[in-house]
């Protein structure tokens, strides 16, 4: 008979030591109470941090369980650059405070380390802003937004316009973000539009607007316009939920309507160049296939435009303009 003998395999443990990025941030001093554009506070914290790095705070609202509003104004934002530090090492930096609303607000901090956002200190550390004497208070506003509420990737030459108001010079930043299921912006989202440009002083409601794109590799689905006024540092007059736009791949070639109404085309059909005269002036146009999906977009300068097809393949196109619908046949 014969034995059959175990064979014992040896497994050998290969034990990989990394070394984790961490940063915290404690023992925080601070005024309770401050004033509207009070000047020369100091500000008091101890961090620990594995690597040089970045602490950042910023003296922003506070909701009812002292936890910060991210969607509205801050009164102060300071960046310092920390050293490597093991055990607590106490740093501080002098502050004003900027002439935002009255209020309850919290100290929001975090370490920065290799790019890495960690060591939050955030909640509970609560500072009411009172009335002071300060001057003027610094405010702005935007309202009365204007734009496409449905567009597909690679559609260029959108225009977005909007009234703002504000107490002196600054600037305005837009940007077209994921939008969470209650309409508000998913800030840890990818954006399909960005702008940010200067703006002067308005005491009343001044309409500005700008051209934007949706890049080919969008992601589809349901957007948000965001935007903010940002004077002296501070950035407040948001207008950020509820201004919905659905990305999509295509439209539905069925809901196409033929019409004559707002401009013709010749010839029809066609094999390269494509004449559209207009009934309006500069007016954008998109070519759709029989998917439903933008092959080509144009703008117009003038009542009279002629668009390149030689490119597109024999087929039915749809031409849509910014006032009407029309039907085009391209065959080459």
């Amino acid at each position: 008979m014969k034995k059959i003998l175990p064979v014992l395999l040896f497994l050998s443990t290969v034990c990989l030591s990394i070394n984790a990025q961490d940063g915290t941030l404690s023992n925080l001093v601070f005024d309770t109470t401050v004033e509207q554009g009070q000047t020369n506070l100091t500000f008091t914290f101890d961090y620990t941090a594995s690597e040089a790095g970045t602490v950042e705070w910023q003296l922003i609202t506070a909701l009812p369980d002292g936890t910060p509003n991210w969607g509205q104004p801050n009164v102060v934002y300071m960046v310092i650059n920390v050293d490597a530090a093991a055990d607590a090492t106490t740093a501080s930096f002098t502050y004003d405070v900027g002439n935002g609303p009255v209020g309850t607000y919290t100290w929001a901090g975090k370490v920065t380390l290799a790019g890495m956002d960690l060591g939050y200190n955030n909640a509970g550390n609560l500072v009411d802003v009172t009335e002071g004497g300060g001057g003027p208070i610094t405010a702005g506003g935007l309202s009365n937004l204007s734009y496409d509420a449905e567009v597909v990737p690679g559609t260029t030459d959108l225009t977005f316009s909007f009234d703002y108001t504000a107490t002196e010079d600054g600037t305005v930043e837009w940007q077209l973000l994921p939008a969470m299921a209650d309409g508000s912006p998913d800030w840890s989202g990818t954006n399909a539009a960005y702008a940010s440009y200067d703006i002067t002083e308005a005491a009343t409601p001044t309409n500005n607007s700008f051209t934007y794109e949706i890049p080919m590799g969008a992601a589809l689905g349901t957007y948000t316009w965001a935007g903010k006024v940002t004077l002296a540092g501070m950035d407040l007059g948001y207008n950020n939920t509820g201004n919905l736009v659905e990305i999509t791949d295509a439209v539905n070639t069925s809901d196409l309507e033929f019409s004559t109404k707002y401009f013709t085309l010749s010839p029809n059909p066609v094999t390269d160049i494509l004449t559209i005269i207009a009934k309006e002036e500069n007016s954008l146009y998109m070519i759709y296939n029989q998917l439903g999906q933008v092959v080509k977009t144009s703008q117009a300068a003038g009542l009279t435009h002629q668009l390149d097809l030689s490119s597109l393949p024999t087929g039915t196109y749809w031409v849509k303009s910014d006032t009407g619908l029309t039907k085009a046949v391209n065959k080459l």
